[in-house]
């Protein structure tokens, strides 16, 4: 039996000296990242995810946070340069996600449920015509918007599990709402790089926000959920 996909939360507010401490275990490029965000916040947030992600990973194989190394895939996805373990990270305001998995490839999105004029021109851009009527089957207000948030964090998972990231169009993702507002992938019309998926929706620990997982799995295998407390040494 496969081990389960762990799903770690991770709160990206720290500051003083432990954002100090988060900081030394990321690598030079990481680093110089962060020294490029205009906006303070910004810049804890990406120290905090990242270093999250390291310290998670470091108890699953043994390295030290600091010396993990990185390398991309053919399509830019991250992956560890050594270990077999799939992973994968997303972050929204002060709260980040990351997807675990020694026997799967994995994509995961969060995203806050926000207010935006522009969510009936993007579905219009990016959705499938069935995609737009069932995000607006509620009307317009709080329900619409978490239909286009579902949506939208359900396609972004899936072009990350893929590997193929933007290579993959939002439309050549096909999703299926139902009347309990979830989601799945329609397999009829899915190619062969998204059809084998399974998604599963994040019981994200905030309320008002969207959240998915995609696994290149059956949709049988187990996911349990941590929330990430580790410290640095």
């Amino acid at each position: 039996m496969s081990a389960p996909i762990e799903v770690w939360w991770i709160p990206l507010d720290a500051d003083g000296a432990v954002l100090e401490r988060k900081s030394k275990l990321l690598d030079v490029s990481e680093k110089e990242r962060a020294a490029r965000f205009v906006h303070e916040h910004h810049a804890r947030r990406f120290v905090c995810a990242r270093a999250g992600l390291r310290e998670i990973l470091a108890a699953r194989t043994g390295v030290l946070p600091g010396d993990l190394r990185f390398e991309n895939g053919p399509h830019g996805k991250p992956r560890l340069a050594g270990p077999c373990l799939f992973f994968n990270l997303s972050h929204s305001g002060d709260l980040a996600a990351a997807a675990i998995s020694e026997s799967s490839e994995v994509g995961i999105d969060v995203e806050e449920v926000r207010e935006s004029p522009d969510v009936e021109s993007i579905a219009e851009r990016f959705f499938l015509p069935g995609e737009v009527t069932w995000m607006r089957q509620p009307g317009c207000g709080v329900e619409s918007r978490r239909r286009f948030f579902a949506l939208w964090t359900a396609k972004e998972a899936v072009m990350k599990a893929t590997g193929l990231g933007f290579h993959l169009s939002l439309s050549g993702i096909p999703l299926v709402g139902s009347e309990e507002g979830l989601v799945h992938i329609d397999r009829t019309a899915a190619g062969p790089e998204v059809a084998p998926l399974s998604l599963v929706r994040l019981p994200v620990p905030r309320a008002g926000w969207e959240g998915h997982l995609a696994m290149t799995r059956d949709g049988t295998g187990e996911v349990v959920f941590r929330t990430s407390a580790a410290k640095p040494t």
